[in-house]
């Protein structure tokens, strides 16, 4: 049974993820023969990317699980209906698609460490159950 609730905290285990590979794409773009002003160009979408999802890490939104698939995220004081379209369950990941009813898609990475060990087991359990 999912839990009622989700309330992740943010992910240390993500951010050094997300840190890490905007990192080697700064490198990247360092070690490659391009002029100036490509390479600056270059490197400021990984910056800004890594702002973006920087700031998307600070406040993961909290998850409202319902019956037949319908979930609700609530972030920055707004309820948004969604619907499970598909997840994946690792032992220390567990990665959530959901379509919200605005039409989007968004997906959702709860670490293990994002969670309490109990709720994230259960989450884990209840969604490798699910078909």
């Amino acid at each position: 049974m999912l839990p009622a609730r989700l309330e992740p905290r943010p992910s240390r285990c993500l951010a050094l993820a997300v840190t890490a590979v905007h990192a080697l794409a700064a490198l990247a773009v360092g070690l490659a023969a391009l002029p100036g002003a490509p390479r600056a160009v270059l490197w400021g979408a990984v910056a800004l990317s890594l702002a973006r999802h920087g700031r998307a890490l600070r406040r993961p939104p909290v998850l409202l699980p319902g019956a037949d698939g319908r979930w609700q995220l609530l972030e920055a004081g707004r309820r948004q209906p969604a619907r499970l379209v598909r997840h994946h369950v690792w032992p220390a990941l567990v990665l959530l698609e959901l379509r919200l009813e605005a039409g989007p898609r968004r997906h959702v990475l709860l670490c293990r460490d994002a969670l309490p060990p109990e709720q994230h087991r259960r989450l884990r359990a209840a969604l490798r159950g699910a078909v």
